[in-house]
């Protein structure tokens, strides 16, 4: 939480994002160059620290108000795995492993921070017990709280040396312990010290610990409800039997939330009677957290999603969804300004580009979409399989239209026609295949054996279609040679051996993507594995240009602008805008923000927007439109993400289940 409750702050690979609950809108905070591993704010929301993955693990410190960078600094830790800091910011406190595997906590002093200053190694110290989360306690910079497997540990730092002691756990020695939270609130009779400790734990037991006599005062056990009426449900929480599986706890003065491994977001007093309020998830809720105006709650799921319940009114939204892994293509609609996203999560998704919410989810559980396509006049897209299947699917009536079944390999390549009356498939054994869809059920019209080129890495665009329509591109049938052919009949027209092309080269060059120019310029481009783009003449195959050192490794993916200005190219997990007339001294420029291969990238119909995916679903702004020629300030863009952040609506035809509140205060 940031902003007294009013903006989300979460981590997204190797940016961080800040959304505004009450607009969506969004900002960001880059810099690290591998995923943020954890966040950790001050009492008020003014300073961020994140820490990234890696042997090199890179610790940020941030001015919240100006997303500015004030300190950059290495942890001495190979992965971090949390963070915490003092009420005041003056104190960091992390946890991680060293080179060795063995856990580490390390104490920064960060006061000098907002003053220009360095943060400066107080403490650190090994450890041979499990630390699941670290805490530093809001009344005493210089006292830390952890627990873990078989453990909890309270933590102090004297005289540069950081000690600690453990509490005795009794009978609970042996519980696995996932998160810790102090109580709420204070008396100004009771000394500073003098409080209670909240451990939870994977059997379901919340232990009370008090803090000044290192001593269990109270231990609870919270089962899951049983089911007494049809329509009432009664919480049980002391009896014996298999507990709820806690995975995060946090406490607010009034009330309590919990986290739980079987999909449960719960809110319960703070002696847990009863549970008054809970959202159910379709996946394990990973952890919980309290608004600083204790009118909300926030939490994640293991599926990717955050999401907020609102006390009062019980209303619950999702503030971000994404997909559960990498994704591997996508696809825009022009007319609704839709976007189709595919990924190894097996999931294929459908946005609403002005909405930035979640529409449609299909999931096919056994096989992993690859390749995905928009019908350009219908409200139906095509999706090629790992399996070779190709099925195409009405988005009006959300279901299956047809299966094709031609292919054995992975599809690599998906493409409509400009006019929607012919699809392209083809796949990672060589095949390809022209289907006629000016009919009401679409057929095969002529499938050709071992003409593509058999390597699985030219997906998902390893086909192109000019923009009249009349030719068909790709590598093949070696990687070594572009082949032309007559789109509607699959008649060879011409072939380009991409190899011979530059004579002073003494290694063979290969053809790795295609692209089609918009049909005045008559050019196709072609990325090599020299790092290179040859612009070629679509009727004699003559080479018009060559651009060289396009990215240090392999280009994964580009895109020309429907005005033919500017080309997009994707490599080395960054991209590039280039100046396609390449006219100035400096003709691209580089956009950061991906931590993994960038597997496609291209421009929305209306040229305002870039899209990019692979480690996420990221959305730039684009303000090279402009109806006088380019100049070099028009190459610069500012950009706006959305890296797998794009919100969640339910709307008819929604197979993913929305989360369910139920209110189960007496008499609701």
């Amino acid at each position: 939480w940031a902003a007294n409750g009013t903006v989300v702050v979460y981590p997204c690979h190797a940016l961080i994002v800040a959304v505004a609950l009450d607009s969506g809108r969004q900002w960001f905070f880059a810099g690290h160059t591998d995923k943020v591993a954890a966040l950790a704010f001050n009492g008020n929301s003014t300073l961020l620290a994140s820490a990234q993955v890696g042997h090199l693990s890179m610790m940020r410190l941030w001015d919240f108000a100006s997303t500015e960078c004030l300190s950059m600094f290495k942890t001495g830790m190979h992965a971090v795995s949390c963070l915490s800091f003092s009420y005041n910011g003056n104190i960091l406190c992390g946890t991680g492993k060293d080179r060795h595997g063995k856990t580490m906590v390390v104490v920064w002093n960060t006061a000098q921070v907002t003053r220009g200053g360095e943060a400066e190694l107080l403490a650190k110290a090994h450890t041979d017990v499990d630390i699941q989360i670290l805490k530093i306690a809001f009344f005493d910079d210089t006292r830390m709280v952890s627990c873990g497997r078989d453990n909890v540990r309270l933590w102090r730092v004297r005289s540069g040396a950081l000690r600690s002691c453990p509490v005795n756990l009794g009978e609970y020695r042996s519980l696995e312990f996932t998160d810790l939270d102090f109580e709420a609130g204070h008396s100004t009779e009771r000394e500073p010290d003098d409080r209670t400790l909240f451990v939870c734990s994977r059997s379901g037991h919340v232990l009370e610990i008090d803090y000044k006599n290192v001593s269990v005062r109270n231990a609870r056990r919270l089962l899951p409800s049983e089911v007494q009426h049809s329509h009432r449900r009664e919480k049980q929480t002391f009896n014996s039997g298999p507990g709820i599986a806690l995975n995060s706890i946090c406490l607010s003065s009034s009330f309590c939330a919990t986290a739980s491994e079987d999909g449960y977001l719960r809110v319960w007093p703070l002696d847990f009677s009863e549970v008054f309020l809970e959202a159910e998830h379709d996946h394990p809720v990973t952890s919980v957290s309290i608004s600083p105006d204790n009118l909300k709650v926030l939490c994640t799921t293991a599926s990717g999603t955050v999401g907020c319940l609102d006390i009062r009114s019980r209303d619950y939204c999702t503030v971000m969804r994404s997909h559960m892994g990498s994704i591997l293509a996508f696809a825009v609609e022009g007319l609704q300004q839709e976007l189709a996203t595919v990924s190894q999560d097996n999931t294929i998704r459908v946005w609403n580009l002005e909405t930035m919410q979640q529409l449609y989810e299909f999931t096919a559980s056994e096989e992993t979409p690859c390749a995905v396509a928009f019908h350009p006049s219908q409200p139906v897209f095509a999706c090629g399989f790992n399996t070779g299947v190709v099925r195409t699917i009405s988005l009006a009536a959300s279901k299956l239209l047809e299966e094709h079944s031609q292919h054995r390999g992975s599809i690599t390549g998906l493409v409509f026609s400009p006019d929607g009356n012919f699809m392209y498939s083809a796949c990672s054994h060589g095949t390809l295949a022209l289907y006629n869809c000016a009919v009401l059920k679409s057929h095969i019209v002529r499938v050709l054996a071992n003409v593509v080129s058999q390597d699985a890495d030219h997906g998902p665009d390893a086909l192109s279609v000019s923009a009249n329509g009349h030719f068909l591109a790709f590598v093949g049938p070696s990687k070594y040679i572009v082949t032309l052919m007559d789109a509607r009949s699959l008649d060879e027209l011409l072939r380009v051996d991409v190899s011979i092309l530059d004579l002073e080269s003494t290694a063979l060059d290969a053809a790795e993507r295609v692209q089609f120019a918009p049909s005045s310029l008559g050019h196709l481009l072609v990325t090599t594995s020299s790092q290179k783009i040859l612009v070629l003449d679509v009727k004699s195959g003559r080479l018009i240009r060559a651009v060289s050192q396009v990215h240090k490794q392999s280009c994964s993916s580009l895109a020309l602008s429907p005005d033919s200005r500017y080309l997009l190219t994707a490599g080395d997990r960054v991209i590039k805008v280039w100046d396609y007339s390449m006219r100035f001294d400096v003709s691209s420029q580089v956009f950061i923000g991906h931590s993994e291969l960038v597997r496609q990238v291209g421009f929305t119909p209306d040229q305002r927007q870039v899209i990019s995916v692979g480690d996420a679903i990221f959305l730039w702004d684009f303000f090279g439109v402009s109806t006088k020629g380019p100049s070099k300030e028009e190459l610069c863009h500012r950009s706006r993400i959305h890296s797998s952040i794009l919100e969640t609506s339910s709307s008819p035809g929604v197979e993913a289940s929305p989360e369910e509140v139920r209110d189960l205060t007496p008499g609701a």
